[in-house]
């Protein structure tokens, strides 16, 4: 994307800003950052929408060949004129400009992040529980306002504790031991049950009185609401990967306790619709769009069968090595091979914990057997079943066990005494067993001996399992500190800490998924219907009385934007272009110009307002570096290109909204038909035959609109003039 910007954050709450400012600032989307990099699973699904994208249309960084063809601008007219008859658009292919090399179709998941799985960090959840304190904090809120303000803040409390408490976990999953199990998981329900609580509060915001009502920003409630959520998500993951008795579950699955707090942000998005000229407002519309999206995804991909599940983690996982890798390909060969290896030790974890988080699924259940009995007689038949099992190749047993040698093997050595202890003991065991199968037994016999092999044997399986993963997690750490040590280290320390992040992420999720799934299968797509179509409701369907709905709001006021930066930046080249023609010679002698209405030098005039239609004076001849005019030319030009990347901001916003929700609006409802035609153009039967009509799309006429009356075009001429000259670029 242009300039690195554009994430939703960009999208929503930055759009009166200029370009300065625009470019770098930065809001919260609730997506794990480190130094600004996400790090969170799986972008949602997105439809492209028809036509070229506006990125290929309109490129704001211009991917313009050096001395291209257009040398001299535009010759005649101005912009500020109606159409030409040679630059329409359509739904064909376009032009961008001359000069600007075309792709196809931009992939608008990498611009518009909305992530299945999040991966917050607690100074978001912290900041969330902070604003919606200060929501409820004025004075009208208190008392008989119909808000229990004591309720929001115990339950924020909760919150911030229980994420205080868990942080350290989160951060250091090493120091995870399995008596800190119970701690984790109740701390995760304790905080997921307040934010269900304080969802239900601001559900109920007809019952509050009108001064406390109008005291509090519905935006800001909204936004807190949804960063709580996402920031719970690494947290839920952690306890779900314990256990399948936790609020953890249902609440990444989408049980009650999450669908509660999307209802509530979708309550109080709905009533603040008509505030849509507020940031916070704006961003709440794209948030809780988002939140009902991911809903439906997420369960849709819990139920797959896991195969396909660790098939899409081992994808992401793969496509952010290899943009890991390309970022850092002009770096030393040794560093390039330190990377090679941690990208395949990578791998080789993920294969290790997708293998044994489904084998140690299977082996709980005998465990659980095990330690429920007391007769000598069952536990010593369980061993013997085992040992014979372990004999069969990708057995769970044998999987399990195995799963060390694949450890030392990516480790790099085999002298590692845990493992070679581990691997005799399970020998000794599994023999012993195999033996004892052969032999006669009765009732009198003693099968002491027998059980307490078994036991030995399950205890050497599930600790094997876990070997593995710390031999790998310690290669990991040496190839890490190799890196740090590598002298070009500072060119891709954040990129190296986001990929660490992100596949600890993917650990997480691939750990939790047969908890994941056993609760998504007993949650009916029918009930995920039902909630999808009462949230869709609230999000897109049209008011009474014309109103409009919050996400068709947002359109109408993001399309005003786009269309104020348009005229703006028209205004701007034609005022550079009357302060060019002011500098030449019609226009510094201007009485000489015409007597009684007749021009005397129309030839002059003619060449000198030609010039500077297409500000030929704005050269390196005319304007010397270090000079006031060469700053002021400079500061002019800038600003007038910053006019129109504004411009394509909001036009791509609109591009990137509408691919979101492009698979859930639908040309058969009427309700949907005034985005339909925003996103995609209607297409209206009008014979019994068949035939029909389709019209273009409001987004694809705002396209064509650019193209047409050449407002494309004068931009990438302006900004090679920007280049030409070597403006610098603005101090932030």
């Amino acid at each position: 994307m242009k300039w690195g910007r554009l994430g939703i954050a960009m999208i929503t709450a930055l759009q009166f800003q200029a370009l300065q400012v625009h470019a770098t600032a930065s809001l919260k989307t609730g997506q794990a950052k480190v130094e600004g990099i996400d790090t969170s699973l799986f972008p949602i699904e997105t439809s492209p929408t028809t036509g070229t994208s506006v990125d290929d249309l309109f490129p704001t960084t211009p991917r313009i060949t050096p001395g291209g063809s257009q040398t001299g601008g535009i010759t005649g007219g101005t912009i500020g004129g109606g159409s030409s008859s040679g630059s329409t658009t359509g739904s064909t292919q376009q032009k961008g400009g001359s000069g600007v090399t075309m792709t196809t179709v931009a992939n608008m998941k990498a611009d518009f992040k909305c992530s299945l799985f999040e991966n917050s960090d607690a100074v978001d959840i912290l900041s969330a529980v902070n604003s919606l304190n200060a929501a409820v904090g004025s004075p009208s809120c208190g008392g008989g306002s119909g808000i229990n303000v004591q309720g929001v803040q115990d339950n924020n409390k909760k919150i911030s504790d229980a994420v205080t408490a868990l942080n350290g976990f989160l951060e250091n999953p090493d120091s995870v031991k399995p008596e800190n199990a119970a701690t984790i998981v109740n701390n995760v329900d304790v905080a997921i049950r307040a934010a269900n609580s304080l969802a239900t509060t601001f559900a109920n915001t007809d019952v509050m009185n009108k001064n406390c009502r109008d005291q509090m920003s519905g935006g800001q409630v909204a936004l807190a609401l949804n960063d709580i959520v996402n920031g719970l998500t690494p947290y839920a993951l952690m306890a779900a990967s314990m256990t399948g008795g936790t609020a953890a579950v249902p609440f990444i699955v989408g049980g009650s306790v999450i669908t509660s707090a999307i209802s509530s942000m979708n309550k109080i998005v709905t009533e603040n619709s008509t505030k849509i000229s507020d940031a916070q407002t704006r961003r709440a519309v794209v948030e809780n769009t988002c939140q009902f999206i991911r809903l439906d995804q997420k369960y849709k991909f819990l139920i797959k069968n896991r195969d396909e599940q660790v098939s899409r983690i081992s994808q992401e996982i793969s496509q952010s090595q290899s943009l890991f890798s390309a970022k850092i390909h002009n770096l030393s060969k040794m560093t390039n091979n330190l990377v090679t290896q941690k990208n395949a030790l990578s791998n080789t974890s993920l294969d290790i914990d997708k293998d044994v988080a489904s084998a140690s699924a299977q082996l709980a259940l005998d465990k659980q057997f095990i330690t429920s009995t007391s007769d000598d007689i069952k536990v010593c038949q369980i061993g013997i079943q085992l040992a014979s099992i372990a004999q069969q190749p990708n057995s769970y047993v044998e999987i399990m066990l195995d799963s060390v040698n694949k450890a030392m093997v990516a480790y790099g050595s085999t002298s590692i005494a845990e493992a070679n202890a581990l691997k005799f003991s399970g020998n000794i065991a599994m023999n012993s067993l195999v033996q004892m199968a052969s032999q006669q037994f009765t009732i009198n016999s003693d099968f002491s001996s027998c059980a307490k092999a078994t036991r030995s044997f399950v205890e050497t399986v599930e600790q094997s399992a876990a070997l593995s993963k710390r031999i790998i997690k310690l290669a990991q750490d040496n190839l890490d500190k190799a890196l740090k040590a590598s002298p070009d280290y500072g060119q891709f320390q954040t990129h190296l800490a986001a990929l660490n992040q992100k596949q600890l992420q993917a650990e997480r999720v691939t750990s939790s998924l047969d908890n994941l799934k056993k609760y998504a299968n007993t949650f009916t797509q029918s009930e995920i219907d039902s909630e999808m179509d009462r949230l869709r409701v609230g999000l897109f369907g049209q008011r009474t009385m014309g109103i409009n709905s919050p996400v068709m709001a947002w359109f109408t006021y993001t399309q005003g934007l786009h269309k104020a930066a348009v005229q703006k930046f028209k205004d701007g080249l034609n005022s550079l272009r009357q302060a060019a023609y002011a500098k030449s010679a019609s226009g510094q002698n201007p009485v000489n110009n015409t007597i009684g209405g007749l021009f005397l030098n129309k030839k002059q005039m003619d060449k000198d307002w030609n010039d500077a239609l297409n500000l030929v004076s704005y050269n390196a001849a005319n304007l010397k570096q270090g000079t006031a005019a060469y700053d002021n030319a400079c500061r002019e030009l800038q600003d007038v290109w910053n006019r129109w990347t504004s411009a394509v901001d909001h036009l791509s916003a609109i591009e990137s909204f509408c691919s979101m929700i492009s698979p859930y609006i639908y040309d058969n409802r009427a309700e949907d038909q005034t985005l339909v035609q925003m996103c995609r153009g209607l297409t209206n039967s009008y014979s019994m035959y068949g035939g029909s009509q389709s019209t273009v799309s409001t987004l694809q006429t705002m396209k064509d609109a650019l193209v047409k009356d050449h407002s494309s075009e004068w931009a990438l001429f302006l900004k090679k003039k920007v280049d030409a000259l070597n403006c610098p670029q603005p101090t932030l």
